[in-house]
């Protein structure tokens, strides 16, 4: 194309960047913004032409369900954004129904894209992290006998459930799986020279 056509949909909050002279709640939406547009101006040294598209989603899905009627966005090559859950699951479908790639420049959470060919993620998953983890060590270590121990949070659990679940696919034996929180950390070295009772 001559031209490509870009929405970058964020919550610039414009209404508070004109009355706010103290701190700016969304500086990060600028500075990522100031990224795309170095982003743009890199391209257009390598001949590629982007035109932007601004819209303000604040944060908001029925202000963003309103941006998707917009004749104009159908028209889109490429959707950056929205940042929030509700706004991107209005944007997904709206990516989805019309065949418009969208990116999301923030979050590794594959559950926001889910099984939308459309959608992607800026950051790799958590499970593609974990994949690649378990590839890695698949292919360096002898010894096929594993101990795995992650934090109690969600993320840590897909991350260690997917690191188990590949380097089992490779041969390996998961002895222990265990969550364990940061202030029980001495119950790991108790497990591993067997000292616990």
């Amino acid at each position: 194309k001559d031209k490509y056509q870009v929405a970058v949909m964020l919550p610039f909050m414009l209404s508070e960047l004109r009355n706010s002279t103290k701190h700016i709640s969304n500086e990060f939406v600028i500075e990522l913004y100031e990224g795309i547009l170095m982003g743009v101006s890199d391209l257009k040294n390598r001949g590629i032409k982007i035109s932007l598209h601004l819209y303000d989603t604040k944060r908001d899905s029925l202000r963003t369900s309103a941006i998707t009627e917009l004749e104009e966005l159908k028209h889109m090559d490429l959707i950056i954004g929205p940042l929030y859950p509700g706004p991107v699951k209005v944007v997904s479908e709206f990516a989805f129904a019309n065949k418009i790639n969208m990116v999301n420049p923030l979050s590794n959470n594959s559950d926001i894209i889910g099984n939308n060919p459309y959608a992607f993620l800026f950051m790799p998953s958590n499970e593609m992290i974990a994949s690649k983890a378990a590839e890695f060590i698949s292919a360096r270590l002898e010894n096929k006998n594993a101990f795995i121990f992650h934090g109690l949070s969600d993320r840590d659990s897909t991350l260690a459930y997917t690191y188990k679940r590949e380097i089992e696919r490779n041969g390996f034996t998961v002895c222990l799986i265990e969550g364990v929180a940061v202030e029980d950390g001495k119950r790991i070295l108790d497990i591993l020279t067997n000292t616990a009772s």
